[in-house]
């Protein structure tokens, strides 16, 4: 018996899954480390070497405090709480009712395995914004040649 020649499937398959996630799959904000700037010598940072005065924040001015910078990007994926399937891939954990799976392209790879952590559906009235953390390396997935990514989280 000859072997299906997927070669022809493939593309289908792949505008189908993308469309799916484009169209159904949810906002999912991938939160990094917030940048610090404008800091100043004279901010009271027990931290900084270069700190002239004690560490008392209470008597900084507002003109020496640092500001931060939020970092972050938003992507779409596909959601899906309480997998069953983390069991297959050796994710051990104690409380599998806060886990979640996403499926999104493997370009936003590089942001998941980079990031602190997620807020899926954050732009959701109804639901309550929750932190995941990343539990289990990216797996990727595809026909013939890996476009997406399955990744586990636990919030």
């Amino acid at each position: 018996m000859a072997l299906p020649d997927l070669t022809k499937v493939v593309p289908i398959y792949r505008a189908q899954i993308d469309n799916f996630i484009n169209s159904l799959g949810k906002n999912i904000k991938v939160v990094f480390e917030t940048t610090v700037e404008n800091v100043s010598d004279g901010f009271n940072d027990p931290m900084r070497p270069n700190s002239i005065k004690k560490p008392d924040y209470k008597t900084t001015t507002d003109d020496g405090k640092p500001t931060t910078t939020e970092n972050y990007k938003i992507i779409k994926g596909l959601i899906q709480y309480n997998p069953k399937d983390f069991v297959n891939f050796g994710v051990n954990i104690e409380d599998n009712n806060n886990v979640i799976r996403v499926k999104t392209f493997l370009a936003d790879l590089q942001y998941l395995v980079r990031c602190q952590y997620i807020i899926p559906n954050f732009d959701s009235d109804d639901l309550l914004l929750q932190k995941f953390k990343l539990i289990r390396a990216p797996i990727p997935r595809g026909i013939l040649y890996d476009y997406y990514a399955y990744t586990y989280w636990q919030g």
